[in-house]
């Protein structure tokens, strides 16, 4: 959307998130949310379905799909609205599903909120994609103004050290992360921004904004050894015998 954003059309913009989620919803509706004219409403929402962003049916009920919604949360937050209002509109644990479906339509099949244990202590991936032999580790942030201190730099180095433990353990997570028939695994730790990082790669670590993602997919094999990466053989599994049920 190529359209300065005014704070009135703003709070539309969250309002239409908040209404709009996993549900239509009315005009009537998100006026409330906002307590926005209807000039600013009406206004807002032409915009958005110039860029198809939004559709409105024939009763009047706006609708946007989950990729539809991901942009309009971007747009707030361009327009100042805060990451941290956004992700309550838009839903934390949408913005992990959005991330994971994105990997899937480049080939990956994924585990969502992966958990497992390593050095005594139970640990959680957001989300882990898995395309043989590659196996990326997404961790999903909602820091508002990119990789600027100590804190978002703790948060990468420990996400690092999650993702090595689940390389130290991956010999008894084959079968629970459908690896089987794999020989070997190229294991990466990626940062995942719902707003653009000001700092795109950290200890070799890249840290990508969502709507670059499908991009870095289909260059990250090319760029494999300037990221961090772990590389591991894996025991042979073969697939467990399929029991048929004898019927007299």
């Amino acid at each position: 959307m190529m359209f300065k954003t005014s704070p009135a059309e703003r709070e539309v913009l969250l309002a239409i998130l908040k209404a709009t989620r996993g549900q239509p919803s009315s005009r009537d509706r998100i006026m409330e949310a906002c307590r926005s004219t209807r000039e600013v409403l009406s206004r807002v929402i032409e915009r958005l379905s110039a860029e198809g962003l939004i559709v409105e049916d024939d009763d009047g009920f706006l609708k946007a799909t989950h990729g539809q919604r991901l942009r309009i949360a971007v747009e707030a937050v361009n327009a100042g609205a805060g990451v941290e209002r956004v992700s309550r509109a838009l839903g934390w644990q949408e913005f992990e599903d959005i991330s994971a479906h994105i990997f899937e339509e480049n080939g990956f099949s994924t585990r969502r909120r992966f958990r497992f244990k390593a050095q005594g202590r139970r640990m959680e991936v957001d989300i882990v994609a898995c395309r043989s032999p590659h196996i990326i580790c997404g961790e999903c942030k909602r820091w508002s103004r990119g990789l600027n201190g100590s804190a978002e730099r703790r948060a990468v180095e420990a996400h690092v050290e999650k993702v090595r433990s689940l390389g130290e353990s991956l010999d008894k997570l084959v079968r629970g992360l459908g690896l089987i028939g794999w020989s070997r695994a190229v294991i990466i730790p990626a940062i995942i921004t719902l707003t653009p990082p000001t700092t795109k790669i950290y200890e070799n670590v890249p840290l990508i904004h969502i709507l670059e993602l499908p991009s870095f997919l289909s260059e990250f094999e090319v760029n494999l050894d300037s990221l961090a990466h772990f590389r591991l053989p894996l025991p042979r599994l073969k697939r467990g015998p399929v029991q048929t049920t004898l019927r007299h």
